[in-house]
Parts: structure tokens; sequence; C-alpha cells
């Protein structure tokens, strides 16, 4: 088994936090991130202090110190600044308390405490902190690409790790691999399709690090994107723990026999799961115009789909959802005879095309596509437009579902907008893509599930946000919540890991899975 050791979590009171139900509420303790390590089977976790980032970073530095003092599973990261205002001691003496303390990592955060990485600035600090071996994390958004260039170039022997990337990335991401060796990435938010493959494959395992982002993320997700990817084992003990005891220079733990302290049987490391139905019912195809996607294709999917015992996936090419309809059915058409039974395609239409849409459903029916993707947004169409009453019909008479994109504050597809066209075609199964996107798309979602009983949550979202698999189970039950990836959009590892990892009931997670969606297609 891996021996996961978290890079990016975080313990204190914060000045925003979302509350929920037991299950959903973002928590703040050090017991109950050791509570959380538990149950993920997370060995060791390099955390910082909110009040650090939040309030005054040596207050929440040295608070963090005696918070988590005798605690052999916590190693302390500290926030750092310039000292030139005298918030901060001077290089030299922040390194000793640093080393008097057992700290061998720093964060900054130039966007929020307001001020320069640029030498004349940070100059000296960051000379003590490559001079000393410590490593240093930034957030993406708190640096920018030439930033990190930057960084990189001018302190080389200086460990860098960057969190919060996402998976739009690897077009910025690859030539900053190439061209710093000192360079790092953190994965929680890295959820490109074949992504963790490709880079161990082009820069190597040891730039990989795992993070969960705790309590903001769900670690599932992360420990789904190790535990899965289609590497040896060797790189997946890199990724969980060994590249960031190597940096740090911390002795890597050693288990002896399975620690594991789920109390489900379905859980995240049960993949492949082996007599149980698994239905992707989100999925694309293909490469897409705005980021790099590897191994995009049907044969990349399916050896994805193997790998995590997903029997089918419904799917919907980016060529559709993007200029060309037509030739994204055509696609979906030709994966569902070259894997026959692995590919539910569904009929996309352009209500910009008003003129294309009757013929295209008949043809695409005929193919046996049973089912239809409306994506309002990249259209820029509304879903309750009248371009789009045809296709509406067509599925009421025909008893198809719909799977529609969906996101909150968007007035083509928003939750509430979809939700009067359910109300407008009841016999209609109408399936939410990503349920709002966003957590007041959640809440909108969750209303609009309510009211209307042919509605239906899908739940693929790269931002896996704590707590929300069981939100949606607790308000509105199990049986119309539906396993989505968004493959190879996002990961499907990690989109499967949260379903896996939610701490709600086999059979909840065995209706999610798939029985849910095999009863909305009649399978």
């Amino acid at each position: 088994m891996l021996d996961f050791f978290d890079c990016n979590c975080v313990i204190g009171r914060r000045s925003i936090r979302r509350t929920g139900g037991a299950e959903e509420t973002e928590f703040y303790t050090l017991e109950s991130l050791i509570e959380e390590m538990d149950y993920a089977n997370i060995d060791k976790a390099l955390v910082y202090h909110s009040l650090a980032r939040e309030y005054n970073p040596m207050y929440g530095n040295r608070k963090l110190i005696d918070e988590i003092k005798g605690n052999k599973r916590l190693y302390p990261c500290w926030v750092v600044m310039p000292s030139s205002t005298g918030e901060m001691p001077n290089p030299e003496n922040l390194i000793k308390e640093m080393k008097q303390n057992g700290v061998k990592c720093a964060r900054m955060f130039p966007t929020e405490h307001l001020f320069s990485l640029s030498d004349w600035s940070c100059g000296e600090l960051l000379r003590e902190l490559e001079n000393n071996g410590i490593v240093l994390i930034m957030e993406l958004d708190h640096i920018g690409w030439d930033g990190i260039n930057s960084l990189c170039s001018r302190y080389p022997k200086l460990p860098i790790i960057i969190t919060n990337l996402n998976y739009r990335v690897n077009r910025y991401l690859y030539p900053l691999l190439e061209k710093h060796k000192n360079l790092h990435i953190e994965i929680s938010g890295y959820q490109v399709h074949s992504g963790i493959e490709e880079v161990c494959s082009k820069f190597g395992a040891k730039r990989l690090i795992f993070g969960s982002r705790m309590p903001f993320f769900v670690p599932g997700p992360a420990m789904s994107l190790v535990e899965y990817s289609l590497i040896s084992q060797k790189e997946k003990s890199l990724i969980a723990g060994g590249n960031l005891s190597r940096l740090l220079k911390v002795k890597p733990t050693t288990k002896t026999k399975d620690q594991r302290k789920y109390d489900n049987h379905i859980n995240v490391f049960s993949l492949p799961l082996k007599g149980e139905t698994i239905i992707d019912a989100h999925t694309h195809m293909g490469p897409y115009f705005n980021f790099h996607i590897p191994n995009n294709d049907a044969d990349g999917m399916v050896k994805v789909m193997d790998r995590l015992g997903i029997s089918l996936a419904c799917t919907s090419p980016h060529a559709g959802i993007t200029p060309d309809f037509r030739l994204g059915n055509d696609i979906a058409y030709k994966a569902m005879q070259d894997y026959p039974g692995r590919f539910f395609g569904y009929i996309t239409i352009n209500p910009n095309y008003p003129e294309d849409i009757p013929q295209e459903l008949e043809r695409c029916y005929n193919r046996s596509m049973r089912g239809i993707k409306i994506h309002p947004s990249s259209h820029g169409y509304p879903a309750n437009g009248a371009n789009f009453s045809p296709m509406w019909e067509f599925a009421q008479e025909k008893g198809l579902p719909v799977l529609a994109h969906s996101w909150a504050g968007d007035g083509n597809c928003s939750p509430t907008v979809l939700g009067k066209v359910a109300e407008q075609y009841p016999s209609v199964t109408i399936i939410l893509g990503h349920s709002g996107g966003t957590m007041s798309g959640y809440y909108e979602s969750i209303e609009v599930a309510k009211k209307r009983e042919n509605i239906f949550l899908e739940t693929c979202c790269s931002t896996v946000i704590y707590g929300i698999i069981e939100m949606l189970v607790n308000k509105i039950g199990a049986d119309r919540i539906l396993f989505g990836s968004d493959m190879p959009f996002v990961n499907a590892n990690a989109q499967i890991g949260k379903i896996l990892y939610a701490k709600i009931s086999d059979e909840d997670k065995r209706k999610i899975l798939g029985l849910n969606m095999a009863r909305v297609l009649g399978l």
C-alpha cells in the first residue's frame, strides 16, 4: 500500500467558513484533521496555520508549533514575507528560529500580504531559503506563470512546489517543467486526463507531490489520482510521499501491514470494483481548443475505464459541444461501433442551427443513440429558448434523457432555467451536468430537484469541495444522483474518488455509481 504524505493542509479558524451538516462542514481543528487523515489513511501532513495567513504570520507560525507539538504525524510549514517592515524577523534570524522548531518548509502569499517577489523586496529572504534548503510552496494565483519562471530562474537550487493548479495548464506547465528542475507541482487540482502518466513519462515522477488541499477539498480525489494512474508502483510511491520526504529530508514511513481504517467496503482503495455496476453519465471525447488533453480518444478512455471498472460511458465528443455537432455525433457513433457496449452516444445538437436539428435527431436516433446532450453555455443559447423546443419535444416523444450543462449564474443554463424546462416537459428526465458547478450552484440545484422529480443531479466538477456528495445525499437522497467524470475533459480517477471516499452507505454509493443511471437508460 502507498504511504501518503500530504503537503497542503491548513488548521485554525478562518475568516470565511462554509457550514452545513456534520459531514458537510469544513473542519478547522487539529483533532478534525487527524480524524480525516485516519479515515483517508494519510500517514503524515505538512500544515500551516490560518492565523499565519489571515492575521499575523509570526503569531500564526508560533501558534502552529504550540498546537502540533508532540504530534509525530504533522510537520510545520511557516508563512513568511519580507522583513523590511519589522513584522517578520530578518532572514538570518527567521531561518534560525525555523531550524530550532524543525520547520523545513515555507509558504508565501504575496497577493494577499501585498509584497513583491522581486529581488528588491524578497531577494535576501529567498537567498536564505535557498541556502538553507528550505522548500517553498506557492499557490499559482499568487505568482503566475511568468512569476514561476522568474523565481525558478533566479533561485535554481530552491525547491519550489506550486499548488492550486487546474486541468487547463499543460501549455504553460510543460515548458516550465522542461526548463526548471527545481519546479514541482502539487496534484490536488491537476485533474488532467492521463496527466499524471504524461508528466511521469516526460519529466519523471519526482516532479509530482501529493497534496489534498484539506479542508477545502476532500482528499479522496487526490489519492485516487495516484492510486489509479497507469504508472508503476515505484512512481506512485514517489508521488504519494517519497518526493516530499526527500525534499524535507524526512524519513519515509514504512508499513508492515495494511492499516487502512475505512469502515465502508466500497472505498477509494477498492478499484476496480468487480461485480459492481459503474456507469459514467457524463463524458466527452477528442481534443479541445482551450487546453491540452493527452490520450483523449476512445482508446485512451477505455484504458481508464478498465482500470476503474467503468462498464459504460455516456459520451458527447468535444466537436459536438463546440462548432460541429454532426462531426461530434459521428465520433460518438464510431466509438460505439469500435467498442460495442462500452459507449452510449448522446445526440448533441446546436440550437444556433435550428434548420438541421430535426434531421440530426432522426439520423442519430436511427443509429441507436438514445440520449441527448446540450451545452447552452458553449453554444450561447438558453435551454428554454425556442430553437431548443423541437429537441425537447423529440426527447419527450421518444422517452430520451437529456444531459444539460448547468452552471450557477449562467442565464442560458442555470439550474433554475433548467428547472423551468423540467416543469414544461415533466416526462423528460433532465440531468443537471455538474449540478450547477459552484457552491451556490449546488444549493440552487438541490432546490430545483426538490421541486421536480424528473431532475437528476450529476456529480462531476474539478473543484472537489469537501462534503458535497454527503450534502447532495442528505438533501435529496441518493436515488437521483448520478456519477459523472467529464472524462477526458478532467481526470476520471479524481471524480470517481470523491464518490468512493464519501461518508455515505455502500448502498448509496452503488446507486450513484451506476444503478441510478442504469434505471435512467432502461438497462
